[in-house]
């Protein structure tokens, strides 16, 4: 049975590692999956759809690791996402959503006391 969506995918290019996907029921006007950023492009972390009045973005960002050997990793990731997002909202506002791997407060963790 159809569920009436159209369905966007970026995979990751190691099977099985992070990737991003959206359904939706409003076709888009065109579909980003690749940014010509090689940090941002090549773990399937984010795809952009355009609409008429602005862009969707849904983006898995990194997680730093418990030892934190991918902080640098992170951070070099979020300072590209956000001189990519601002060359889009020269076009129209975006809307960002996803996993942004930030655990703010206790209850942004599954297990807060495993994790001190």
């Amino acid at each position: 049975k159809s569920l009436d969506y159209f369905l966007y995918d970026k995979p990751a290019e190691k099977k099985g590692y992070s990737g991003v996907l959206t359904l939706t029921r409003q076709k888009p006007v065109s579909v980003i999956n690749e940014t010509g950023s090689r940090i941002l492009d090549s773990e399937g972390r984010l795809i952009a759809l355009q609409y008429q009045d602005f862009w969707l973005v849904n983006a898995y960002f990194p997680n730093s690791q418990r030892d934190l050997t991918r902080l640098t990793y992170k951070l070099q990731y979020n300072a590209e996402f956000e001189r990519w997002i601002a060359s889009l909202r020269k076009k129209k506002p975006v809307v960002t959503c996803g996993d942004f791997n930030v655990a703010h407060e206790e209850i942004d963790i599954a297990r807060p006391k495993e994790n001190e």
